[in-house]
């Protein structure tokens, strides 16, 4: 949408008060202290327009009130910026639009709030910046549009939460499950003389290969927190150059771990040797809570 030429600023309220547009060059900074709040209406950043909240600044769009960066429009959070969305308010990025939110900024939407992205539009999470998407809340990403989260950035989707994902609604519970799961690989964690060079077991990984030497005779190895759903099998053998004999004593931190027999256990032992390369597959019935449900070998589980 192009600015109408009849205004002579680049920043300027429609006749009739309904609508505040920045054209191109045009641009609103929201200082320290300083609040733009949106009732019913709407504001638009136009191409080559710019709004920028500074740290402390805030903008809210309250109900009924809208928000759209157009193409070539251009919105900016800064460090301790914050813009929110309120109840039946809402937010949109344009094809062409581009929307920041910098390290320390924040973009919340409130409970019956929404956002949308619409194709050729982007919507960028810096490290260190914050998206808060409100039970009853949405943001909706069109075909085309995009969210990017750069290097540092990171996404949270509290439990209870519903994500949709090609026309469909699950739990973020179930997503958790289903990534702690199934979205893991294999490591070979090695021995250096008497110590595994790894000591906790690592996050995001299927099957875990603890390499023994012959001098490892009580090797420590560590159970951590776990997300409910968590599948893991850890075996122990010798290393490349040694079938000899080894042992790993493997503790728990910050979780708990039911034995084979359904009963707690603090901890337990794996026992490799040329007759037996011992193996554990343990699976996270709880958040926090390992369980074994399967054992091969020389296991140990009242050390």
């Amino acid at each position: 949408m192009a600015q109408d030429e009849t205004y002579q600023t680049k920043v300027y309220l429609e006749q009739g008060g309904n609508r505040f547009v920045v054209g191109s060059g045009g641009e609103i900074t929201i200082e320290s202290g300083g609040t733009l709040s949106i009732p019913a209406g709407a504001v638009y950043v136009g191409s080559g327009g710019n709004m920028t909240i500074l740290s402390g600044g805030q903008l809210s769009v309250a109900t009924a009130g809208s928000m759209t960066i157009g193409s070539g429009g251009l919105m900016t959070v800064a460090s301790g910026g914050a813009w929110s969305v309120a109840t039946a308010g809402s937010a949109a990025v344009g094809s062409g639009g581009l929307f920041h939110i910098l390290s320390g900024g924040a973009f919340s939407i409130a409970t019956g709030g929404s956002g949308v992205v619409g194709s050729g539009g982007t919507f960028t999470v810096a490290s260190g910046g914050t998206l808060s998407i409100a039970i009853g809340g949405s943001i909706v990403f069109d075909s085309g549009g995009t969210l990017t989260m750069l290097s540092g950035a990171g996404m949270s989707m509290e439990s209870s939460v519903n994500w949709g994902l090609a026309g469909a609604n699950f739990a973020v519970d179930d997503a958790r499950r289903i990534l702690a799961s199934e979205l893991a690989g294999t490591v070979i964690i090695t021995a250096s003389s008497t110590r595994l060079s790894v000591l906790n077991l690592p996050k995001n990984v299927r099957t875990v290969i603890l390499s023994g030497t012959s001098n490892m005779i009580a090797g420590s190895f560590w159970l951590t927190s776990v997300s409910a759903g968590r599948e893991v099998l850890l075996v122990l053998g010798g290393n490349s150059n040694s079938t000899a004999s080894a042992m790993v004593k493997v503790s728990l931190s910050g979780c708990a771990l039911l034995g084979s027999t359904g009963l707690p256990v603090s901890t337990f032992g794996m026992y490799n040797s040329l007759a037996s390369h011992p193996m554990v597959q343990l699976k996270a019935i709880e958040d926090n809570v390992w369980a074994i449900i399967f054992q091969k070998g020389d296991i140990n589980e009242s050390i």
